[in-house]
């Protein structure tokens, strides 16, 4: 399927999930995230659940206020709208980063890798970003789940201070890569680890998520609340955070709703 995505096409390829009927296409917005968070004010509790992709995102964020840029059509640009108490969104991370590559994986025989808080590489070249933003909401809270998966660009889409460090499907992949397609597995995926996410007995995600990362025994450099400190990843926790134990000494968590990482 070529084209815009059709929001008539994806609720119905998505019937056995819990997103059905519940899929919103807009041609531009200023984010997904934002405009998901704004439904939520509006309809709380009804809108759980509701998805919405957008084309060409004029504001597009990635984590921190840092931006994230596609070129018109060439991105999966897409928010899922969950409620729940902020303990879950770091499961919900965890989740979100398991379902991408397991989609990529599937639709484009690409092979990629998880990087704390959760970005998605191919190699050393970034394929995909997670944003996790909260806001309160009548009743309880309101967590846009919003992803950025490269797909159609080609290397001349990105800018020339990107080329090496950025990717796309189109550019790993040996097969023709479907918007459409890569949607509907995505979600399907996302919605079978939705359970895990919200189930703290199941300890699945965080297991998961380290079989698809080469973080765990490897150098970081975060930052958080100011402070940048230096150590070994040494244990992804699916409620709590990675546990980076520092050079100097110590352990410390970080949260990823609100870590960067800078190495």
């Amino acid at each position: 399927m070529t084209g815009p995505l059709d929001a008539v096409a994806l609720n119905r390829d998505l019937e056995l999930t819990r997103f059905a009927g519940r899929v919103l296409c807009v041609a531009e917005c200023e984010s997904t995230n934002l405009l998901a968070l704004q439904l939520a004010s509006r309809r709380g509790r009804e809108a759980d659940r509701t998805v919405i992709l957008a084309e060409h995102q004029a504001a597009g964020r990635g984590r921190l206020g840092r931006s994230w840029q596609a070129p018109r059509g060439a991105g999966l640009l897409m928010t899922v709208l969950i409620h729940g108490e902020p303990p879950v969104a770091c499961r919900l991370v965890l989740a979100t980063g398991i379902a991408v590559c397991e989609t990529v994986a599937e639709v484009a025989d690409v092979t990629a890798s998880l990087r704390w808080p959760n970005d998605v590489f191919v190699g050393s070249r970034k394929l995909a970003g997670v944003l996790v933003e909260t806001a309160a909401s009548e009743p309880g809270n309101a967590l846009a789940l919003g992803i950025g998966l490269n797909c159609l660009q080609k290397p001349g889409h990105f800018a020339p201070e990107l080329r090496d460090h950025a990717t796309s499907l189109e550019i790993e992949s040996p097969r023709a890569i479907d918007r459409h397609t890569v949607a509907v597995r995505l979600l399907t995926r996302l919605d079978k680890w939705l359970d895990a996410a919200f189930d703290p007995a199941d300890a699945s995600l965080a297991r998961v998520w380290v079989e698809h990362s080469d973080d765990l025994g490897r150098r970081a450099t975060l930052t958080h609340a100011g402070r940048t400190l230096s150590g070994t990843v040494v244990e992804i926790d699916d409620s709590l955070g990675a546990w980076l134990q520092l050079d100097d000494g110590g352990r410390v968590r970080f949260d990823p709703l609100t870590t960067r990482r800078i190495g």
